[in-house]
This record gives structure tokens, sequence and C-alpha cells, in this order.
């Protein structure tokens, strides 16, 4: 009992959290509309998130940034076959202990290619993102994917989510464009840059139940009534009560077959 308390609470030790952000993103239409694009002019919304970011780091110099490269590339959405070899898109920077607001960012981001801007009216192209983890013989490729046509329809706004462990390394990735469906109709002549949020979801760990605790618990369980011999072995007596009966009824009648009869008067 105590065993199968340990790995029940050792099961529900991780518990996910996902980050403020995504839900923010989820529950706002116009989230990117409120991000400067690519290349334009800081204003005095970007100065004064520029000395937000300053005051941030200065009041919390500790950094552990990490980079990850961004490929992208297409596959047909029929058959799921590549279509086209991964291109790089930029490099992911992560930094999960700093308080600065673009501390995660796509850093020196790909322009729009222009094959991209053409319409997908057929919906039959898949554009996938690639982001590299690790080194070596412990390189992981995390992947996600939406409809080419999404992508459009959203005006290259997207939002990547890196799903980090407890030692801060990624494992998954979310892939999600400001769009719910594929508008053919989709005016992209000024579309020339991807706007590009980035966000972590976290692991966070659960408390975790002392061996104190575990073992009051199984000494204040309740103990089973002691049960009595008849309720505990009745099925072994009824069968050995019927034979006995069988046995004493078939003698009777065999010992009254066999007797002498008695002699006439």
């Amino acid at each position: 009992m105590l065993a199968k308390l340990l790995l029940l609470a050792l099961q529900a030790s991780a518990v996910f959290a996902v980050s403020d952000s995504l839900a923010d993103f989820l529950a706002s239409d116009d989230f990117f509309a409120k991000a400067p694009a690519a290349g334009s002019a800081p204003g005095a919304a970007a100065a004064n998130a520029a000395a937000a970011d300053a005051a941030a780091e200065a009041a919390d110099p500790v950094s552990l940034v990490q980079r990850f490269d961004v490929f992208y590339s297409l596959s047909n959405a029929n058959t799921g076959k590549p279509t086209a070899a991964p291109v790089a898109r930029g490099t992911i920077l992560v930094d999960a202990l700093s308080p600065k607001r673009n501390a995660n960012r796509l850093e020196a981001p790909l322009a729009v290619p222009k094959e991209l801007l053409a319409v997908d009216a057929a919906r039959s192209t898949r554009y996938h993102v690639d982001v590299h983890v690790g080194e070596g013989d412990s390189k992981r490729i995390l992947s996600a994917s939406v409809p080419l046509c999404m992508l459009q329809s959203a005006k290259f706004q997207e939002m990547l989510t890196l799903h980090l462990d407890i030692h801060g390394n990624p494992f998954h990735l979310d892939y999600l464009v400001a769009a719910h469906s594929c508008d053919e109709s989709v005016n992209l002549s000024k579309v020339s840059a991807y706007k590009t949020f980035v966000t972590l979801g976290r692991v966070q760990d659960a408390p975790r139940p002392t061996m104190e605790q575990a073992a009051d618990e199984v000494e204040g369980a309740k103990n089973a009534p002691e049960q009595s011999f008849l309720q505990k072995y009745w099925y072994y007596l009824i069968p050995m009560a019927i034979m006995f009966a069988m046995g004493t009824s078939g003698g009777g009648e065999e010992a009254k077959k066999g007797a002498p009869a008695a002699p006439a008067s």
C-alpha cells in the first residue's frame, strides 16, 4: 500500500504551467497589432520599454542566455512529403531568468520569402518550424506546423512557445498564428517580414508528500473487520456438506435393500 501511494505521488509530482503570455495571445485577436513591425522607427512606447528593460537588467544582472537555430520548410499537405529543403530563419534567444520583456526573442529574423507570399488557395502546403536543440549526439529537433494558408491569413504574425524542463532545456515546441482559418482573399502586398513573439512554458514541481505523511496515511487507514470462520471458508464447507448428505442418503437406501426379510410367523 505504501509503495502504491509513493508511486502515485511521484507520477503527480510534475505539473506543467504554460506561460501567461500564451493565454493572453489566445484571448486577444489583435495581440500582434500591439507589437511594432520589424524595422519600424522606435517611438515613445519603444523608448519606455527600453528604459524598463534597462532598469530590470540593472536590478537583476543574472543572465543565462541560450541560443537555438530556427528553420522553416514546406511539405505537401496531402502526402506529408517535403517539397523544399529547410531554410534558416534566425536564432531564438532564451533567458528564463531575465525579467526583461525582450529577453526571449527571434534574433536576425529572415524576411518573408517572395514564394511564400503567393496565396495557397488550394490549401495544399504545410509550413513547418524546426528548432534545433543541443549539439552532437544529444541534438534534437523540435517541430511544429500549420497550413501555409493560415500563416498567410495571419499576415505572418506568429508565436513560438518553447516548453522548458526543470533544468531550463527546451523539450517541446508550440506554434500558433494569428488566424483561425484560411482566407484566400487576404492581401499580402504590404507584408515583408514576420512578426514573431517568443514565450516560454515552464515546468513547476508540485508539492511532494514527506515519508512521515505517507506513513501516517497508511497507519491511519481503517483495517478491514475480522471475518468469522464461516465467512472465510464457506465455499469449502458447502460442497463438503452436500457430499456428506448425499453419501448418508445413499447408504440408508442400500441398507434397506440388503436387509433380510423377516420370517413369516
